[in-house]
Formats: C-alpha cells, sequence, structure tokens
C-alpha cells in the first residue's frame, strides 16, 4: 500500500487526510487478530490438494496470533454460478458498446459485433470466449430487461443478506477466510486455449469455484494477500467482510 499510495485531488478521502504521505505498515498493529472469529470455508473449487496444506499454515499463523477459527460448511453458500452468468451476458455487450464507442477515432472496431467480425478473421485471435461474446449480442434488453433485473436482485439477496452478511452474523464472525483461486489456468506452448476452459464452466457449475465471486456479485470487501506457491503458481488467501 505504501508503494501505490498517491495524491489524487478528486479522491474522496482526500478531505479527511493527507493520502500521499500516509504510512499504512506504521498503522498495522501485530495484535489487530487476537479474540477475532474467522470463518473457514473449505469445501469450494479453490481449496484443492495443492493449496490446502498452505490454508492449514495461513490458519495456523492466523490461531498463533489468537484468532478463533470456526468452521463454515458450505451449505451456508448458495451456488450463484446461473444467476451471475445470466447477469454477464446483458452487461456485457452494452458495457463494451460504451467503452468502444468512447474509443480514439482510429479504433475501427466501434461495436461488439464489430469485434466478432475481427475476432473470425485474425488468425492471432482464437478466443475461447467468442461464444460468449455470440450469446451476449442475441440477448435483448440490457440492464433493462426484466429478466436481469430480477436476476441481479436475488443475487445481491442472496450474497448479501441470505449470504455474508447471515454468516457474519450467524457465527458471529470478523470476516471469512478461504484460498482466493487455483493456480492460474496453463495455456499451452502454441497458444491454444487451455484444457479446461475456465469461461466453459460458468454457466454449467454446480460448485462455488471462489469467494472472489460471491464478494464481487455483493459489492462487498475481498482482500487477497500472498499465501505461497501451489504447482509453482502463485495463490493467495482471501479475506471477506461485511459492507462498510
Amino acid at each position: 500500500m505504501n508503494a501505490i499510495a498517491g495524491s489524487d485531488t478528486d479522491d474522496i478521502w482526500s478531505k479527511y487526510a493527507d493520502v500521499h504521505e500516509a504510512d499504512f505498515v506504521k498503522a498495522l498493529d501485530p495484535t489487530a487478530l487476537k479474540g477475532k472469529r474467522i470463518g473457514i470455508v473449505r469445501d469450494i473449487d479453490s481449496v484443492t490438494s495443492t493449496t490446502t496444506p498452505l490454508l492449514e499454515a495461513a490458519i495456523k499463523v492466523m490461531t498463533t496470533q489468537g484468532v478463533d477459527a470456526v468452521e463454515i460448511p458450505r451449505s451456508g453458500i448458495y451456488d450463484l454460478n446461473h444467476e451471475m452468468y445470466r447477469i454477464l451476458i446483458y452487461q456485457f455487450s452494452e458495457d463494451l458498446n460504451a467503452y468502444l464507442a468512447d474509443t480514439p477515432t482510429a479504433v475501427k472496431t466501434r461495436s461488439i459485433t464489430d469485434l466478432i467480425a475481427f475476432n473470425k478473421v485474425e488468425p492471432h485471435e482464437k478466443l475461447h470466449a467468442q461464444d460468449l461474446f455470440e450469446v451476449t449480442v442475441a440477448t435483448r434488453g440490457g440492464r433493462r430487461n426484466p429478466d436481469y433485473i430480477k436476476m441481479l436482485d436475488h443475487a445481491k439477496h442472496a450474497s448479501r443478506t441470505d449470504g455474508i452478511d447471515r454468516l457474519i452474523r450467524d457465527y458471529n464472525l470478523s470476516a471469512l477466510v478461504t484460498v482466493t483461486a487455483r493456480p492460474a489456468w496453463k495455456m499451452q506452448p502454441d497458444g491454444t486455449p487451455p484444457d479446461q476452459d475456465p469461461m466453459a464452466v460458468l454457466p454449467h457449475s454446480e460448485s462455488l469455484g471462489s469467494m472472489v465471486n460471491y464478494a464481487a456479485i455483493a459489492g462487498y470487501p475481498h482482500l487477497t494477500v500472498p499465501m505461497g506457491m501451489a504447482d509453482g503458481l502463485p495463490v493467495g488467501l482471501s479475506f471477506v467482510g461485511p459492507a462498510w
């Protein structure tokens, strides 16, 4: 945080403090974890045979610092993959078109349909998400579609009121903790997509892949810190908390 902190007169915090001179390291409290109850979420896709030892080591560090680690059952967290996919296809085309419309005139692709056409003729663009582009173009109404409004409302309620808020309240927690994600997907030497397409599992999966998406749907704080190396690649430890 010290390395990336800077002065921004438009930053809402600038009216409260001289942010660019803040020392976040000095503000750290070595006793901050003492007496805190942390909910450990294990039964999700990011907790694998290679990441579990790292998670256990992290839990040991926290308990040594005075944390009371509480096991959280998977049944307490809803599967929102279907809702995520539906929300995505309604938002994606609308947002991408708005972005492309505001790019410099030198950019010839001015819409998602232009992008799809470009990808089909450009040999370097072997996009595993091309089918997603085409699905979202065929989906009408964007954020005004009643199905989208209903789906978004359900997802927010399930991830907030009946999700993170409920777990924090029922288990008297300060935060939820788990593995951020599996090691990064490995591309093939010839540049083709990975063996298991990460986008292909989204609309069909019945398991919770990561707390990252869950916190994102809720719009709640999610902090990830380095946890170690798994399969030769870095993985993180996630802390998810309630609003504010």
